[in-house]
C-alpha cells in the first residue's frame, strides 16, 4: 500500500502544481483545480500517516493537514465558476467559503499543539484511536459538505450545456466532457470515501484496508485516465450571464416572432444553412438582421425547441432524403453523415435515433430500395 499512497498523492502534487504553472491571468479555473489536486494528494499522504500511526510518535506534526478536505468544496466550485465566466465580483463572497477550514485548521491546532504537554498526546489517542468517536463523525459530515458543492457545481454545468445548445448546431467540440468526467468523477471517489467512513464509523475496521486500498486504484485510474483529457483544452466556455432572460421583452414578441419565425424557416429551407457544420445562433441572427437574443427567443416560444433541435431536425430530415434518393450502393453512412452537416458520429445516431426512433443502418434498410 504505501506504493500506492506514493504514486496517487505524487501524481496528484505534481498535475497540481503543473496546472497552476501553466495557467495565464484570467484561467483561475486552472488555478482553483491545481490547488484542489495538490489538496487531494496531502490529504492522501496525511489519511496514510494516521493510518500508519505516524502522529502518535510524532506529535508535532499532527493535524496540520486534517482541515484540508473543507476546501475541497469551494475549490471545486470555484473551478466550475470560472469556467462559465460567472466567478462573484465581490470578493468577500468567494473568501467567505473558506472560512470553515481556517476555523477548523486554528482550532486542531490549538486543541492538539498550543495546550499544555499532555493535551496533545491525549488528543491524538482520542482522535485516531476512536473510530466512532468526533473524528469519524466529522469525517461524514464533511463529505456530506463536498457533495453538496459537487452537485451545485454540476447543476451549473448541465445549465451551461443548455445555453450551449441555444447557442451551437453542433456541441461535440464545445461540451468539453472532460469537466463533466472530473466532476463526477471526484463525485464517485467521495462516495466511496463515504462509505469508507461510515463502515469505520459503525462497523469494525476488517474491511478498512480493503476500502482503502480500492479508493486508491480508484484515485489513480481517475487521474491517468480522466484528467488529461482536460489538459490540452483552452478555459473557452462562454459566459452564463449573456442568457439572463429580460422580462421586459416578452410582450414584443407576439407579431414580429410570427413573421421572423416564417423568414427563418424560408432562409433554411432555400439556404440549407443547416448543412454548415459549424453554423452558430450569431451566424443565423445575422441572416436575419436580428441579435442572437430574439433569434433564440424565436427558436425556443415560436417553435418550442432550442436550436440545437431546430438544426438536427434539419439535417436529419436531409440525411432521409439523401437516403432514399441515393443510387450508389458503395455510399456508406458516415458519407451521408458528413453531407448532412455532422461533425461527429456518436452525435449524429444520438440524433438520428431521437427523431426516427431507430438507427440510420436500420431506417435505410426498412425504407430504401
Amino acid at each position: 500500500m504505501p506504493n500506492l499512497v506514493f504514486l496517487a498523492s505524487s501524481l496528484f502534487i505534481l498535475l497540481g502544481v503543473y496546472l497552476i504553472y501553466r495557467s495565464s491571468a484570467v484561467q483561475w479555473g486552472n488555478v482553483f483545480l491545481g490547488l484542489f489536486f495538490i489538496c487531494m494528494g496531502l490529504s492522501v499522504i496525511d489519511v496514510n500517516l494516521s493510518y500508519q500511526q505516524f502522529y502518535q510518535d510524532h506529535l508535532r506534526y499532527a493535524n496540520w493537514l486534517s482541515g484540508l478536505p473543507l476546501l475541497y468544496g469551494p475549490l471545486l466550485y470555484f473551478y466550475t465558476l470560472s469556467y462559465v465566466h460567472h466567478l462573484p465580483e465581490k470578493k468577500w463572497k468567494t473568501w467567505i467559503h473558506f472560512v470553515p477550514f481556517l476555523v477548523v485548521f486554528v482550532m486542531m491546532l490549538f486543541l492538539s499543539h498550543f495546550r499544555s504537554n499532555a493535551s496533545p498526546a491525549e488528543f491524538m489517542e482520542r482522535a485516531l484511536n476512536n473510530s466512532n468517536g468526533f473524528s469519524a463523525i466529522a469525517s461524514v459530515i464533511i463529505l456530506f459538505l463536498i457533495l453538496g458543492y459537487l452537485l451545485s457545481s454540476i447543476r451549473l454545468v448541465n445549465r451551461h450545456n443548455q445555453y450551449l445548445k441555444s447557442k451551437y448546431s453542433n456541441l461535440e467540440n464545445r461540451q468539453y466532457f472532460w469537466i463533466k468526467y472530473i466532476l463526477y468523477g471526484i463525485l464517485a471517489i467521495m462516495l466511496h470515501s463515504l462509505v469508507m467512513q461510515v463502515t469505520f464509523l459503525f462497523f469494525d475496521s476488517v474491511g478498512i484496508k480493503i476500502l482503502l486500498i480500492s479508493l486508491l486504484f480508484m484515485m489513480l485510474v481517475f487521474i491517468i485516465y480522466g484528467v488529461f483529457l482536460g489538459l490540452s483544452h483552452n478555459q473557452v466556455f462562454e459566459s452564463m450571464a449573456q442568457i439572463q432572460p429580460d422580462p421586459r421583452e416578452d410582450a414584443r414578441l407576439s407579431e414580429e416572432m410570427l413573421v421572423k419565425r416564417k423568414e427563418l424557416e424560408q432562409i433554411l429551407e432555400a439556404e440549407k444553412l443547416y448543412l454548415e457544420s459549424d453554423l452558430k445562433l450569431d451566424d443565423l441572427a445575422r441572416k436575419l438582421h436580428v441579435n442572437a437574443r430574439t433569434l433564440s427567443e424565436i427558436i425556443n416560444q415560436g417553435m418550442g425547441k432550442s436550436f440545437f433541435d431546430l438544426i438536427n431536425d434539419y439535417r436529419i430530415e436531409y440525411t432521409k432524403h439523401l437516403m432514399k434518393t441515393n443510387t450508389d450502393k458503395r455510399k456508406t453512412i458516415l458519407e451521408f453523415m458528413y453531407e448532412s452537416g455532422f461533425n461527429s458520429k456518436s452525435s449524429f445516431n444520438t440524433a438520428f435515433r431521437k427523431y426516427t426512433g431507430s438507427t440510420p443502418t436500420e431506417w435505410m434498410r426498412k425504407n430504401t430500395v
